[in-house]
C-alpha cells in the first residue's frame, strides 16, 4: 500500500474543516401537526397553528410569549428592560438555551414561566392551547405539563436570592501539611446549595490529591469538599471562579403595543471567591540524654528543646531505642539501630519555645540506649520530623552493676568442695558446649562462700556465677565454674576444657531456649591462689569467662588436688 502525498493530506484536512463549518446550527425541534410562523421556533404546533414553544427575535435572542394570541411577534428586538425576579430568571438562564433544540422542554417552560409563573396575560388562552395539545397528543401534554412543574419546583429551590448569588468563602482547614477545602458552592435564597455551576477551584503553595494546582468541578447539592497538601510552609491561596451562575433577572422585550413582550435570559454571571491560610511556622528540635554512661537500675530522661515555634501549642511523641549491643570499639557511636527494640514510648506537649523533659525510664538491661523525638503538626505548624537514631548527645551506653566480689576470690573446681556447694539438678534448658572439648553440660546458679566461688555439686553441672550478666546481655560478663573431676576422680562437667584453643567455638543457651555462639580468645592457667579479681569485673565488654581446674598433684599418701586454674575467655561470634 502507498502513502498518500502530503500535499493530499493537506487538501483533505482543508476539505474536512469547511464541512464542519458549513454544517448549520443544531435544529429547533417542531412538534405537533401545524406549522410555526415565529422564526427559530422549537415546541409544539396544533392543527390551527398555535405556537407552545420559544422563538427567536428577529436580531435578538430566543425567547417566551407573555402575550398568547392577542399580538404579533416582535419584528425587531429593540432595548430590553431588567426585571428582577430570580426564579424567572432562573427558569430562563438554566433552561432556555437547551429548549431551542428540545421541544418537549420548549413546551414545559412556556407553560411554567406562562401559566404557572402567571407572567402570561392571557391564561385562558394558555390553558385552551394546552387543551388542544391534550386532545392531538395526550401522552406528550401529561410529560410537559410534569417537566413543568418540575422545573417550577426546582427554580424555587434553587433561585438565588433578590440580589443574586453571593460569593462564599470556601474554608481551608489543615491540620499543618496537610490539609481539606469546603464550602464551595453557592447558597440559593432558601439555603440550598445550588447544582450544575462550573468551578474552577485554583490552589497557591498547595495541591490537590492528584498531585494538580487546579481543578474545575460542576457543582451538586452538597458543598463540594476537596484534600490538598502544602508545597511548602507558606500560606496556602484558593481562588474559586464560579462560572454559568443564572442570574437574579431576566429581559423582558417590548417592541411596542402591537406587539407580544417576549421574556428572555439575561445570561449568566460570573462569581469569585478567594480563601487563605497563614504560613506555618517550623519548629527545629535539640536535644540531649540526661546520662551518656549509666548502669543498669539507674534513670534516663531527655531534655527537648524547641526553636521557632511561633508560642503556639505543640504535641509531640518520643521513643527510647534498645539495647542494641555496642560497636567494636565498646561504644555506641556505630551501634545498628536499624530493627532496634522500643524500650519505652510517650508523648509530649509544649506550648512556645521552651525545654521540656520527656521519656523519663529506668534502665533494666545493659547496653545502647537513644531517645528520638518528633513534633506533629498542627494548624499552625509543620511539626518536626524524628530526630535520626543514635546521636551522640541522645545515646546512653549502660553498663551491668558491679556485684561485691571477694578481696582475693577463689574458684573451687577440683576433687574437693565445701558442704555449701550442693545445688540441685537444674530444672531450665540452659546448657554449654564447647564441641572441641567434648563439652555439654547444663548449667545452675552458683554464688561466693565466703572467698570461695564453688562449682555445683553435680559434677555433670557448670554452675553460673550469679554475679554474673545473663546469657542474653548485650554488655557485661558471664562467669562459668565447672568440675574438672569429682572426690572418686570421675570426670566433671569441665574435665575436657584441657582441650579448648584460642578460636574455637562455644555455645550456650539460656532458659528461653535462646543459643548464643561466642569465639574463644584466650586461654590462660593460673594460681589458685591468684585467681585475677579483674575476671569477675562487670564493664562494658562482652565475655564469657569459663573456669575450672588443672595441674593435678597426687599427694604421697594417696588421693589428689590441684594447683590451678584455667581460665578460657571467649567473645559474641
Amino acid at each position: 500500500m502507498t502513502s498518500m502525498p502530503r500535499a493530499a493530506v493537506r487538501a483533505l484536512l482543508g476539505a474536512l474543516v469547511l464541512l464542519c463549518l458549513a454544517l448549520p446550527p443544531a435544529r429547533a425541534e417542531r412538534l405537533g401537526p401545524g406549522h410555526a410562523s415565529s422564526p427559530g421556533f422549537s415546541g409544539y404546533v396544533t392543527r390551527s397553528g398555535h405556537e407552545l414553544g420559544v422563538a427567536r427575535i428577529p436580531g435578538g435572542p430566543f425567547g417566551i410569549c407573555l402575550d398568547t394570541g392577542t399580538r404579533r411577534w416582535p419584528s425587531g428586538a429593540g432595548s430590553p428592560t431588567r426585571v428582577t425576579d430570580p426564579v424567572t430568571a432562573y427558569l430562563l438562564s438554566r433552561h432556555l438555551d437547551r429548549a431551542r433544540t428540545d421541544g418537549a422542554l420548549a413546551t414545559a417552560l412556556w407553560w411554567a414561566i406562562g401559566r404557572l409563573r402567571g407572567l402570561n396575560a392571557e391564561p385562558e388562552r394558555m390553558s385552551r392551547r394546552m387543551a388542544e395539545l391534550g386532545r392531538e397528543a395526550p401522552a406528550l401534554r401529561d410529560r410537559v405539563l410534569r417537566r413543568a412543574r418540575s422545573l417550577l419546583a426546582d427554580a424555587h429551590r434553587f433561585a438565588p436570592p433578590p440580589t443574586g448569588y453571593a460569593a462564599r468563602t470556601p474554608r481551608l482547614s489543615t491540620d499543618g501539611p496537610t490539609g481539606t477545602l469546603t464550602g464551595v458552592g453557592l447558597l440559593s435564597a432558601s439555603g440550598r446549595w445550588t447544582p450544575g455551576v462550573v468551578a474552577r477551584i485554583e490552589l497557591s503553595g498547595a495541591t490537590f490529591a492528584d498531585g494538580s494546582a487546579s481543578q474545575v468541578v460542576r457543582t451538586g447539592t452538597v458543598p463540594v469538599r476537596a484534600a490538598w497538601r502544602r508545597d511548602s510552609a507558606s500560606e496556602v491561596v484558593v481562588r474559586v471562579r464560579y462560572t454559568d451562575v443564572p442570574e437574579h433577572r431576566y429581559l423582558r422585550y417590548r417592541l411596542g403595543a402591537r406587539f407580544q413582550r417576549v421574556a428572555s435570559s439575561a445570561g449568566s454571571r460570573t462569581v469569585v471567591a478567594t480563601a487563605r491560610t497563614a504560613a506555618l511556622s517550623t519548629p527545629q528540635l535539640s536535644t540531649r540524654v540526661n546520662r551518656q554512661r549509666s548502669r543498669v537500675g539507674d534513670l534516663i530522661v531527655d531534655a527537648v528543646t524547641v526553636t521557632g515555634s511561633r508560642d503556639g501549642d505543640l504535641r509531640g511523641e518520643w521513643m527510647l531505642l534498645g539495647p542494641v549491643a555496642p560497636d567494636d570499639r565498646h561504644r555506641c557511636r556505630q551501634a545498628r539501630w536499624t530493627g532496634a527494640p522500643v524500650a519505652a514510648r510517650g508523648a509530649f506537649s509544649t506550648r512556645g519555645d521552651g525545654t521540656v523533659q520527656v521519656g523519663r525510664t529506668r534502665i533494666r538491661r545493659g547496653g545502647c540506649y537513644t531517645y528520638r523525638e518528633r513534633l506533629l503538626a498542627s494548624p499552625t505548624s509543620t511539626g518536626a520530623p524524628w530526630t535520626p537514631a543514635g546521636l551522640v548527645t541522645e545515646t546512653s551506653l549502660a553498663g551491668p552493676r558491679q556485684p561485691t566480689v571477694p578481696e582475693h576470690p577463689q574458684v573451687d573446681t577440683g576433687a574437693r568442695w565445701t558442704a555449701g556447694s550442693r545445688t540441685p539438678a537444674p530444672r531450665h534448658a540452659a546448657r554449654v558446649v564447647v564441641p572441641s572439648a567434648r563439652i555439654a553440660a547444663g548449667l545452675s546458679s552458683v554464688r561466693f562462700r565466703g572467698s570461695v566461688l564453688p562449682a555445683p555439686h553435680r559434677r555433670s553441672s557448670a554452675g553460673v556465677w550469679d554475679g554474673s550478666v545473663p546469657l542474653s546481655s548485650l554488655v557485661g560478663t558471664t562467669l562459668l565454674a565447672g568440675h574438672v573431676s569429682d572426690a572418686r576422680d570421675r570426670a566433671g562437667a569441665f574435665h575436657g576444657l584441657r582441650r579448648a584453643r584460642v578460636g574455637d567455638r562455644v555455645a550456650t543457651t539460656d532458659t528461653t531456649g535462646a543459643v548464643r555462639q561466642w569465639r574463644i580468645v584466650r586461654v590462660d592457667s593460673v594460681d589458685r591462689r591468684r585467681l585475677p579479681r579483674s575476671l569477675f569485673q562487670q564493664g562494658i565488654a562482652r565475655r564469657l569467662v569459663l573456669v575450672t581446674c588443672t595441674d593435678r598433684v597426687t599427694r604421697p599418701g594417696g588421693g589428689f588436688h590441684y594447683r590451678r586454674n584455667l581460665v578460657v575467655q571467649a567473645v559474641p561470634w
